[in-house]
């Protein structure tokens, strides 16, 4: 996480003191990666979740955490002078991602398995292994389709995440443009939270009850005024922190604020609004605060955005040809099917989004959508 307090708070002196152990954390690691190149049984205690994942072996998710460690560490690397350590951490980055890819995918059931130990695959599938496959880009363009249709219709043998980790697998959806997977996914877990009490709370467990009260006897039954009581089971938190990751999602995703540069110098903004209607908010940076506020209607995204003057932002937009052909910036009408006039106003058209420069300041934007479809 030390890239991520450098983008949020732009504190550089803090890195350059972390710096150093960032360096002996990662190197720790090498002698333990094996003939594939990849990590296997690693010393001490390697759990995650509270569900049986299995670590046996090279294991996925250790693999996974250790590929988003290295090109993290060799981003740090590459802004502090390090070219040498940048350029050896994304090649074992590389390294480990192919083989993840050749060792641990199972193509009968479009899903990566946990662990490869002893020349064969783990039986044992996980949602958090396929999350960090479609987070870290590990999954290819291919294999993350066939993974998103599984997590949205999950076998009853794929082992769900619990609320302490199903961040993360929302996340890795989100991330690779399958919003809507996410969002029916997110709801559906977190309906039943949502439905206990006038003031929910993140719960450590899917379903933390006991399902009732055992009254043995009509003594005990009389002493009741009601015996449709839940209670918790041992040990199990119903107020835990764990779980507010997809409470995040809600900035980086739904209204698509991240950072890019350090403090946010710069930063990104790319909303994914699958079936929502509207989504407004304020996400606070050192350099002020991010207002962010969109709506659809008529099939047209509304989008307005205003920018602290010292951060530059980058707007993407999903969008396809098919789409409609015009974009209105403030009171400046573009036509997207013209890529030199589009040019000439700062709007990059792709295949799937058009990208825009912001400055500092307010932003209007009214982009057309596809009849009958809605939600890019």
């Amino acid at each position: 996480r030390v890239r991520d307090h450098y983008l949020f708070t732009g504190r550089r002196w803090v890195v350059e003191e972390l710096y150093p152990s960032v360096v002996a954390q990662i190197d720790w690691f090498e002698p333990h990666r094996d003939a594939s190149g990849l990590l296997r049984d690693l010393p001490l205690q390697n759990t995650i979740d509270w569900v049986p994942n299995d670590f046996r072996g090279a294991s996925f998710i250790t693999n996974a955490l250790y590929v988003k460690g290295l090109e993290d560490a060799a981003w740090l690397a590459e802004v502090f002078g390090g070219a040498r350590d940048a350029e050896r951490w994304r090649g074992s980055a590389a390294h480990i991602k192919a083989a993840l890819r050749e060792l641990h995918w199972n193509e009968a059931r479009s899903l990566f398995v946990d662990s490869y130990r002893e020349g064969r695959a783990s039986d044992v599938t996980s949602e958090l292994t396929n999350g960090f496959a479609l987070l870290y880009g590990i999954a290819s363009d291919e294999q993350a389709s066939g993974i998103a249709a599984r997590l949205a219709a999950p076998e009853p043998d794929l082992l769900r995440a619990s609320p302490l980790w199903f961040g993360y697998v929302a996340d890795g959806l989100f991330a690779r443009g399958h919003a809507q997977a996410a969002l029916d996914l997110t709801r559906a877990r977190f309906k039943t939270m949502l439905e206990a009490s006038d003031a929910p709370t993140m719960w450590e467990l899917w379903d933390p009850f006991t399902g009732g009260l055992r009254i043995t006897t009509e003594a005990e039954a009389a002493e009741r005024t009601t015996v449709n009581l839940v209670q918790p089971k041992p040990l199990l938190s119903l107020v835990h922190t764990g779980g507010t990751l997809i409470g995040y999602l809600l900035v980086s995703r739904i209204l698509g604020v991240t950072p890019t540069g350090p403090g946010f110098e710069t930063c990104r903004i790319h909303p994914q609004t699958a079936d929502l209607d509207w989504a407004r908010g304020v996400v606070p940076t050192p350099k002020g605060n991010i207002e962010i506020e969109w709506s659809r209607a008529d099939e047209r995204l509304n989008l307005t955005a205003a920018v602290p003057p010292t951060i530059n932002a980058d707007l993407i937009l999903d969008w396809t040809r098919t789409s409609g052909s015009h974009l209105r910036h403030n009171e400046t009408a573009i036509d997207l099917g013209d890529a030199q006039r589009s040019s000439a106003h700062g709007i990059t058209v792709r295949a799937d989004a058009i990208q825009c420069r912001l400055p500092g300041g307010r932003h209007t934007f009214e982009l057309a959508t596809a009849p009958g479809r809605g939600r890019p």
